[in-house]
């Protein structure tokens, strides 16, 4: 007996104009299975997920639900039918508190018609219980951490009013749902997955990251310019096959850095660096080295990136770079002194979304103005840019938006590049040419301080590597003391 996929898409393609994003794509997800969806960016997976969920209609094939041909005009409808999505960044309303955002759109009512404020409470703290959230259920959602907003979506999709968490999602559709969380956030996550499986629901799972997907997923489904190479049962995939797969064949697997033991003097001086609740930090990073940063989320990664390059102001130490001090809370004369920084939102503070690609590579040229086209084509080249220089940034995909966002640091007098989760949801290829970029910026001998929550990525890249945990730094691993193992029992203590 052949068993029924839950959603299923029979032959799908999408054209946006004279762009077709999807050919001729099948692809199904049977109740209580994790299906993965992998490929680089611009490859078709947000397009085959958009249409599941009934943003886009397909030009050509058609959808069935339980075996019946299915057409969703809207996501509303969509979401009526049990497919919910939680998207890579998450889409909360800041102003509202966690159980307000919880129940957006459907807020239980009294036999008035208004708001019940008991009920509200009442099915939040219930759907906090059955999801272990452990969140203040009245806290604005600004107050919490990138990876508790997380949650949250993926909370929210997963319940409606006065329901359990298996009848609010028949198809649960998860667009890089780890991107912003720790390990333990992340384990919790895939805990809570296999939940699902056991109640029956269907879980559509797109990632960049292939140790993810391989320990989670029951079927992959690997996607390359918009169409099919291969849907396979987990057992029969390595991830090697999965990037020749994705790539081409264009992609190989990088040995760990190979590097000059010989340090010299010190490029970069932080000594006695602290602000509130946080440190003290002491690190010195030379010409030529990449100086690893880890820790879980909450450790403060980010934090002494912000007080290196002076985002923020410190409470006390200094950083020095050449002996020369540079001034707190002052990223004007951080940057005038050669100090970059990719920050990790590129969203937030990375970019100018609006604005041309062009406008973007060049921002932090403005004495430069007059080459600006010659400058902007030779990023563009330099840095593979899949997008047109007056473009607007907003219109490309996710990796070549990080493209951007490290290109224009990129630049004469550059000495310490400071890098917050480089890679973070770009696909392997974007992230072996920023992987190359960061290697070849060492070998002229900028200093980078990179910070990263892919542990492997680290131990890839990195000389040293420091480890933070809740806003201390505690520990130094180098040479035969520096393994994964090692970073993830410092990070957890």
């Amino acid at each position: 007996m052949t068993r029924e996929p839950v959603l299923a898409a029979h032959g799908v393609s999408k054209s946006f104009g004279t762009t077709e994003a999807l050919t001729n794509v099948d692809f199904a997800c049977f109740p209580g299975e994790v299906h993965a969806l992998v490929g680089q960016n611009g490859a078709g997976k947000s397009t085959l997920m958009n249409l599941l969920a009934g943003v886009f209609a397909p030009t050509s094939g058609y959808l069935t639900l339980a075996g019946n041909k299915a057409a969703f005009h809207h996501p509303v409808e969509a979401r009526r039918a049990g497919i919910r999505v939680v998207y890579q960044t998450p889409d909360l309303v800041p102003h509202l508190n966690v159980a307000e955002n919880l129940f957006l759109g459907e807020e239980p009512a009294t036999g008035l018609g208004v708001l019940s404020q008991r009920r509200l409470y009442q099915d939040a703290a219930r759907i906090s219980s059955e999801l272990e959230l452990g969140l203040p259920l009245r806290a604005p959602v600004t107050s919490l951490s990138p990876s508790q907003q997380q949650l949250v979506t993926v909370a929210r999709a997963m319940a409606t009013r006065s329901d359990t968490i298996a009848a609010g999602a028949r198809v649960l559709i998860l667009d890089e749902p780890t991107a912003a969380l720790s390990p333990g956030e992340a384990g919790h996550l895939f805990r809570l997955i296999e939940r699902l499986k056991e109640r029956g629901t269907a879980v559509v799972y797109i990632s960049h990251r292939l140790e993810e997907v391989l320990d989670i997923a029951d079927t992959i489904s690997i996607l390359r310019d918009g169409s099919l190479v291969e849907t396979v049962p987990r057992e029969k995939v390595t991830r090697e096959r999965l990037i020749r797969q994705m790539t081409g064949g264009d992609i190989t697997e990088r040995s760990r850095r190979e590097h000059d033991s010989s340090k010299g003097a010190a490029l970069l001086r932080v000594r006695d660096l602290e602000a509130a609740g946080l440190g003290p930090f002491a690190l010195d990073l030379h010409p030529g080295e990449i100086l690893g940063v880890a820790g879980l989320v909450g450790s403060g990664r980010t934090e002494l990136l912000r007080l290196v390059f002076g985002a923020d102001r410190r409470s006390g130490g200094s950083v020095e770079l050449n002996g020369t001090a540079l001034p707190p809370g002052d990223p004007g004369a951080a940057i005038r002194a050669g100090v970059g920084y990719v920050t990790e939102d590129r969203q937030l503070d990375g970019l100018a979304p609006a604005l041309s690609v062009r406008t973007n590579l060049t921002m932090t040229r403005l004495r430069e103005l007059k080459a600006e086209r010659t400058i902007t084509d030779e990023l563009i080249a330099r840095l593979h840019v899949r997008g047109r220089a007056n473009q607007p940034v907003n219109e490309l995909s996710g990796g070549n938006q990080q493209k951007v966002t490290f290109g224009k640091w990129l630049k004469e007098g550059l000495r310490v590049l400071l890098v917050d989760e480089p890679t973070q949801g770009v696909d392997v290829g974007a992230k072996d040419e920023i992987h190359q970029q960061l290697l070849t910026l060492a070998k002229t001998g900028v200093g980078i301080l990179l910070v990263s929550s892919d542990f492997a990525e680290l131990l890839l890249l990195s000389d040293r590597v420091v480890v933070l945990r809740e806003g201390r730094q505690v520990r130094e691993l180098e040479g035969a003391g520096l393994s994964e193992e090692a970073i993830v029992t410092t990070a957890l203590g």
